[in-house]
């Protein structure tokens, strides 16, 4: 296996003591008793993007509470990071995550959570994609968690840190950032414009360009 597949099994065993909802909560309008039959009688892993998709993106707002989301999340990473091209984006999944303020978990369970966003953003780094590159950073910031190592991370890779930067170029001349999720009030906001703007990664982002 590689690391995503290791971390990803390692996230539902992590999660595997968290009882299956009997029921789930919500407004109808956002989720119907025919989606919520659906969640609640099909095996974890077996549930597919489409069925997860609604109790997803409204979790928290209009749907869910802390106890089912925890049982949902591993697939709901899985088909986030793993399968891909899923709505809701991995960003939104995050605001969910930090709901349930992961700091206050078990350790097994935020440790589990913290391997596996290091594999996937490993896997984004290995691809040299800019943009999911991008979309992990501002997901960890908006789960609460502390965007540092993985920004350090990163800087393994000068292709890669060039393409994250580029990503957001524009923006940074304002000390802002490109992706429309990012919300000034994360300390991982300003975490990651200082760390671009820091001397060693300029210096990095310089030599790349053949400007030192």
């Amino acid at each position: 296996m590689d690391a995503l597949a290791d971390t990803l099994e390692a996230l539902y065993a992590a999660f595997g003591d968290v009882p299956k909802p009997s029921k789930i909560d919500g407004c109808p309008c956002c989720l119907d008793q025919k989606d919520i039959c659906t969640l609640l009688s099909k095996p974890l892993r077996e549930l597919t993007g489409g069925e997860l998709a609604s109790y997803s993106e409204s979790a928290f707002l209009t749907v869910g509470s802390t106890e089912d989301y925890l049982y949902f999340l591993p697939r709901i990473l899985e088909i986030g990071c793993v399968e891909g091209g899923w709505w809701p984006d991995l960003e939104i999944t995050a605001r969910a995550i930090g709901e349930t303020i992961p700091s206050e978990w078990p350790i097994h369970r935020l440790d589990a959570l913290t391997d596996f966003l290091h594999a996937a953003l490993q896997a984004a780094i290995g691809e040299e994609d800019g943009w999911d590159i991008d979309g992990i950073v501002c997901s960890i910031a908006r789960m609460g968690l502390d965007v540092t190592p993985f920004l350090q991370r990163i800087e393994t890779s000068t292709v890669a840190l060039l393409s994250y930067y580029e990503r957001n170029s524009q923006e940074l001349a304002k000390s802002k950032l490109g992706n429309a999720f990012w919300d000034k009030e994360l300390t991982g906001f300003h975490v990651v414009v200082d760390w671009f703007k820091c001397d060693r990664v300029s210096q990095m982002i310089q030599g790349a360009y053949g400007l030192t």
